[in-house]
């Protein structure tokens, strides 16, 4: 019997088989034989996820095609299985779906391959049932000779045995392994790298030209000389012997075994690091006659740093130790002055206009004078340890010359108005040295500690005395925080302080008056006003502590002669006015912090008028009274209030535009239904009994009591009506 054994899927005819048809399926296999070499292109179903491509038994197929090309629109990768999986075969296999995804090629659990959108590659299937693999055929492909007419892309390693020409540009970076050795490049007359030029023995570079390495730099000149150029000119020249000139070559008779030289043309010459026979390392400075006049020079027997002025003389020293000798090379202490004659000063310090000064110089005996001058240059301060000095007696005198207290300071005239006088400031105020100035009292408690007078001296501002009282008897304005006071007693404080009103702060702006007394119960802080020195009339206003945790704020004033407590705001938060208690009874009002109002008097007269309302001409529109058995909500209606009166007017017609209504409240919760009226619907007919406007911020609302005269009027035309139908 005939089988489909083989890789191609073609009738293999047995002995004796077939009879009748041999030619006809010989002619097939020839034709499947003949399609195994050709073309072919199969459609995966749009956006597939997988796809299956079957050699079919003695017919024809594209997957019997040695170049299959797949086609179809993608989302996603297809995975394209290859079948039967006991087909071994060489296929060239084209991704031409659309969408720029993968097609993934599989035969069985074995190995896959993957070809991008627009790829082709060269895979082969292994055969191997259920395990069968699809095997890369290019994956390591040897090519002896490689020649590519076109362009070559390669997206992993090539490795090239043998000559690669490209007669091309090589297009991205090319990189290649260490390459200790060139030479098979020939002579490289001429490279250029990102605008420099490599030329015979010359680098030139358009731009910054950049030497960046992680380890020496070594120019080796082999004897020769280095040059600086810029732009041919000569700036700096490393000689052979090492000596560094810049700015000047070699030659020009000065100094020239000096190791550095810096010279500006026409101008000075320095040089430095000079290293001679007695080991003495210099820098002189000298004029364009090439003569030293000045230098600094290192003395290495004696560690010294010389300084020397005209003529290179020396003129100050600063020894091993750190001393500096100015007119000594042997400085005895840490700065030492010595002067070249006995009565020049020894050392001065003044201003730029030698106006104002201070000397140190011989007082005589070997002793030192020290003298301060002024701008006309007349002696201000002596200290003088032979003679005369501004300490006479003990007393200590600036600004005067003669102190008549053990202590005298006198700002002297020309001394700006708001300037100070004297400032004592302690910089080292922590860690319990916090003392700035002390001052004692007297022997007793009414002496002086003290005492600040205004500035002629015709009034006292402050007073401390050694009783600790403290008194500012004259003063007018007093500030705490400022120094620019408006009102007698001004606190200021400038940094923000958060607001919390259930918590006891000690920031903020606040005026603190204290009562240390611990009693438990009725104790009390105030502030005290008075006014007029023969019959003062006095008002407080204090805190009172009626028990601990709780606290009341009342305000007293006096009246006829005698004070009484007017206000009172209590712990519970009442605003009593003209009572001391929340009682039902007591004379007054109360305020309380859940929004009622609470008016009580002990009167007993048939009518109390308890509020009134008046307009902005302050015409009494309204009021409140209450009598022993009820309150009236009164509207003012005298008739010396109006004008324009009107007795025969048509209300029947106006009320029966009208419209009654049933409804709730939406914020009802029960949907309780009401007898009313819309707002904006009675506007139109009776406006003076509306407030508010329709759709507005503020809601409408009506005052029912408008509506009663129209509701009279009307019962009284109806009556009529009904008295004329009867007659």
């Amino acid at each position: 019997m005939a089988t489909y054994v083989n890789d191609l899927r073609l009738k293999e005819i047995a002995t004796g088989d077939e009879s009748g048809t041999w030619g006809t399926s010989t002619n097939t296999n020839l034709e499947l034989i003949a399609e195994a070499f050709s073309f072919g292109t199969e459609a995966i179903t749009t956006n597939a996820d997988t796809h299956t491509t079957t050699i079919a038994d003695g017919s024809t197929d594209p997957g019997r095609s040695i170049y299959l090309k797949y086609t179809g629109t993608l989302d996603s990768a297809c995975t394209i299985t290859l079948g039967p999986n006991t087909v071994s075969k060489l296929w060239f296999i084209e991704n031409g779906t659309s969408g720029s995804q993968n097609i993934i090629i599989s035969q069985g659990s074995g190995a896959n391959v993957t070809i991008p959108a627009g790829d082709v590659k060269a895979v082969y299937s292994d055969g191997a049932g259920s395990g069968a693999a699809i095997v890369d055929a290019f994956a390591s492909l040897n090519v002896v000779d490689l020649k590519v007419e076109d362009d070559l892309t390669v997206t992993d390693d090539a490795s090239v045995g043998g000559d690669l020409t490209v007669t091309g540009s090589i297009a991205g970076t090319l990189s290649t392994a260490a390459q200790p050795n060139i030479t098979s490049l020939g002579t490289l007359t001429t490279l250029t790298v990102d605008e420099i030029t490599i030329n015979g023995d010359t680098i030139t570079a358009t731009d910054d030209f950049i030497i960046d390495v992680t380890d020496d730099i070594t120019l080796d000149a082999d004897g020769g000389d280095i040059f600086f150029k810029d732009g041919g000119t000569q700036k700096m020249h490393l000689d052979g012997s090492g000596r560094l000139l810049i700015g000047v070559d070699s030659g020009d008779g000065f100094n020239d075994d000096a190791m550095l030289r810096l010279q500006r043309t026409g101008d000075r010459i320095f040089q430095s690091f000079k290293v001679d026979a007695d080991q003495t390392a210099a820098i002189f400075f000298g004029d364009v006659d090439d003569d030293i006049e000045c230098g600094i020079q290192y003395q290495a027997a004696n560690r010294a740093l010389e300084f020397s002025t005209g003529n290179n003389s020396e003129a100050m020293r600063i020894d091993s130790s750190g001393a500096v000798g100015i007119g000594t090379t042997s400085p005895s202490s840490e700065l030492h002055v010595k002067s070249s004659g006995t009565s020049s000063d020894t050392l001065t310090i003044e201003n730029s206009t030698g106006n104002g000064s201070w000397r140190v110089k011989e007082g005589g005996s070997s002793n030192a004078l020290f003298q301060g001058y002024n701008a006309s240059n007349s002696e201000t301060i002596r200290l003088d340890p032979t003679s005369d000095t501004f300490f006479n007696n003990g007393n200590v005198g600036i600004g005067t010359s003669s102190p008549s207290t053990i202590f005298t300071v006198l700002a002297a005239d020309g001394v700006a108005d708001n300037d100070f006088v004297a400032t004592i400031t302690n910089a080292e105020a922590t860690d319990g040295r916090s003392f700035g100035l002390g001052i004692n009292a007297g022997s007793n408690g009414s002496d002086f500690a003290l005492n600040i007078n205004t500035h002629d001296a015709g009034a006292n501002l402050m007073r401390l005395k050694g009783s600790g009282d403290c008194h500012f008897p004259n003063a007018s304005l007093f500030g705490i925080g400022t120094d620019s006071a408006t009102n007698i007693l001004e606190l200021k404080k400038s940094s923000a302080t958060a607001y919390d009103s259930s918590a006891k702060q000690d920031g903020g702006a606040r005026l603190s008056i204290f009562n240390s007394n611990n009693t438990t119960s009725d104790t009390f802080a105030d502030i005290h006003f008075q006014c007029h020195s023969t019959s003062p009339g006095e008002a407080r206003i204090g805190m009172r502590l009626p028990s601990v945790g709780n606290s009341e704020l009342f305000f007293i004033t006096e009246g006829s002669a005698t004070l009484a407590e007017r206000m009172r705001i209590d712990s519970s938060g009442n605003l009593l006015v003209g009572k001391t208690s929340d009682s039902n009874t007591a004379n007054g009002v109360t305020l309380r912090p859940d929004g009622n109002a609470r008016f009580t008097t002990a009167g007993t007269g048939s009518a109390l008028q308890l509020a009134f309302f008046r307009n902005a001409s302050a015409s009494e529109v309204g009021s409140i009274s209450t009598t022993s058995s009820a309150t009236s909500y009164n509207t003012s209606s005298d008739y010396r209030l109006k004008e324009n009166v009107n007795y025969t007017w048509d209300a029947t017609t106006r009320l029966k535009q009208l419209k009654p209504a049933r409804f709730n409240f939406i914020a009802d919760e029960t949907n309780t239904l009401v007898d009313g009226f819309l707002a904006h619907e009675v506007s139109s007919v009776v406006p003076e009994a509306i407030t508010g406007e329709k759709d507005g911020d503020r809601m409408q609302g009506i005052d029912q009591s408008k509506l009663v005269p129209l509701l009279v009027k009307t019962i009284q035309e109806l009556e009529a009506r009904i008295t004329a139908l009867e007659s």
